[in-house]
């Protein structure tokens, strides 16, 4: 009867000791009060403050670059420029005049000022068809509101493999 006693007294130990030592532990929940620099907010919902990350605003500094070069070509009315890291998407509209259409030539010009005057840009891609330059256009206007590049990725995808080789 003394064994059963000593028996069930180290049983019911064990159980306390397994039961007590095996739940988790209990910790404090740390509160992250530092800002993640890749977050993108919409300026406009931050009071016009510009909440952009500082790749963000190079590649627009950039783009504003580029297409201030590429209108600055007699034969461009008019530019739309996107920057993805270091590959330039072009989309033009031409001026009118005896010359309406884009030319092997104007497509090299354009190509060879973006490169030269931007040591970033590796290479470029440049459209005048009307249905991509819309669509290039929405993109820069999107983006310019807040929204990122990456948010655009199968769009840009799907102009590339329309507008042929990169270069």
């Amino acid at each position: 009867m003394k064994a059963v006693k000593v028996f069930t007294v180290l049983i019911g130990l064990i159980l306390i000791v397994v039961f007590a030592g095996c739940t988790p532990q209990k910790r404090p929940i740390q509160q992250d009060n530092t800002t993640n620099p890749a977050k993108v907010q919409n300026p406009a919902s931050t009071g016009g403050k510009d909440a952009y990350t500082v790749k963000q605003k190079e590649e627009r500094n950039l783009a504003a670059s580029i297409k201030n070069q590429v209108e600055n070509i007699k034969q461009v009315r008019k530019a739309s420029v996107i920057i993805i890291d270091d590959s330039a998407i072009i989309g033009i509209n031409i001026a009118r005049g005896p010359a309406t259409e884009m030319t092997p030539g104007l497509k090299r010009e354009i190509e060879s000022t973006v490169i030269k005057s931007n040591s970033w840009v590796k290479s470029v891609t440049v459209t005048a068809d009307p249905y991509l330059v819309d669509r290039i256009e929405r993109i820069v206007q999107q983006t310019a509101a807040g929204k990122p590049v990456t948010a655009f990725t199968r769009e840009i995808a799907e102009i590339l493999r329309q507008t042929g080789p990169v270069r």
